[in-house]
This record gives structure tokens, C-alpha cells and sequence, in this order.
């Protein structure tokens, strides 16, 4: 039996991961380091959603240069995401 010449690299699809409470963003770290994809994130505390976006952006950008900027999705509250606030 021939093995084929050219071999189909195997490339799953990132699952997509939601955040309702993100904190500072160190599991998020955790699942783009594992392959997921972060589709969107929720964090209500003002201090905890500045840390994510800046905490997130500096390690994102060591690895890559210009890798985009993190930022919160929304800063709402569960009940105001409900009520469509």
C-alpha cells in the first residue's frame, strides 16, 4: 500500500466560550491557551473588567506583537443583560 504523497493536516474548529463573570481573565488565558475561542465576556466589577482588558492585551501581545486588544463585551449586570439594557 502507497502512502499519499500530501497528508491533510487536521485543524479542528475552536469551540466558542462564554465568560459571564471574567474577573480579571486568567481563565480565559487558560482556555486560548487549550484552543478555545472567546466569543464574548461579562464583567460587572469596573476594577475586574479594567484588569481583564489589560492584563489580557499585555500577554496576548507577548506572544504575538500585534495581537488584538482585549476588551469586555459588556459591563452589564445578568438581570440588565436579560431585559436587553
Amino acid at each position: 500500500m502507497k502512502k499519499s504523497a500530501k497528508m491533510k493536516k487536521y485543524s479542528p474548529t475552536p469551540i466558542p466560550v462564554l465568560s459571564f463573570f471574567t474577573g480579571g481573565g486568567s481563565w480565559i488565558l487558560v482556555f486560548e491557551q487549550a484552543g478555545f475561542k472567546v466569543a464574548w465576556t461579562n464583567e460587572i466589577n469596573p476594577a475586574f473588567a479594567d484588569m481583564y482588558e489589560h492584563g489580557v492585551t499585555s500577554f496576548r501581545r507577548n506572544q504575538r506583537k500585534h495581537a488584538p486588544e482585549a476588551s469586555v463585551s459588556t459591563r452589564a449586570g445578568i438581570q440588565d443583560l436579560r431585559k436587553g439594557r
